[in-house]
């Protein structure tokens, strides 16, 4: 839930507290309408239909949600994080979205701080997952921002820092050791840092996607600042 001094603290400085909520906020509305973007392209595909889920911590949170900015999404199944690390509830939410998806199905799951991620590489990972065991959409910090699977991800998700440089090496490695085959998709920067927020805005991307409530945030509060 967006609440200041609590969501991406590595923001402050040079965002304040209540500007990092509201970047928070304005990341999760763009990527809630990226979501329905692509759920709407591949059905006008006639491709597999894509259902679409909210993982959400605290419990029974959506007033806070809604009273910081967010258009809640009626349109997502809501769900509840449960575990006790990054890692637990990750897999936590793979394990509830198979177990109530028809088979086969494959479950693509991404953060909500990736203000330039499109159906573009939702597609290219959706399209990568029929030749692979899992795939990957690596950062530009060592870690990733989407991982598909198309069964339980077991032990993938013991890595030892989350956070750290090392996180997709290691999951490559229990990959890897585990006897499964992954894949690589186009990688992007996510907003961890003040250095993601000024890589954010220079990227390719920047420029097409400038309209995004995510990106005019930045523009006024770093590039403008």
């Amino acid at each position: 839930a967006p609440v200041a001094c609590q969501n991406t603290n590595r923001l402050s400085p040079p965002l304040s507290p209540e500007a990092a909520r509201d970047f928070h906020v304005a990341c999760l509305n763009d990527l809630l309408a990226e979501g329905r973007a692509w759920q709407r392209a591949r059905a006008a595909r006639g491709g597999p239909p894509v259902h679409l889920h909210l993982f959400v911590t605290p419990p029974a949170s959506q007033p806070a949600f809604r009273g910081a900015g967010v258009r809640w999404p009626n349109d997502y199944a809501a769900h509840n994080q449960r575990g006790d690390t990054l890692g637990a509830r990750m897999m936590h939410a793979i394990r509830r979205v198979l177990a109530r998806a028809r088979r086969p199905a494959g479950v693509l799951l991404v953060g909500t701080d990736l203000p330039l991620l499109t159906a573009a590489h939702l597609d290219e990972a959706a399209e990568a997952l029929p030749r692979s065991d899992i795939v990957f959409g690596p950062t530009t910090d060592g870690g990733y921002y989407l991982i598909a699977v198309k069964e339980d991800p077991m032990g993938l998700f013991d890595v030892s820092s989350w956070g750290g440089a090392l996180v997709l090496q290691q999951s490559l490695l229990a990959a890897r050791m585990r006897g499964k085959t992954a894949a690589l998709i186009t990688a992007l920067p996510d907003a961890d840092t003040a250095d993601d927020l000024r890589a954010i805005l220079r990227h390719p991307l920047a420029d097409p996607l400038s309209g995004r409530e995510s990106l005019r945030f930045l523009q006024l509060h770093i590039a403008g600042g």
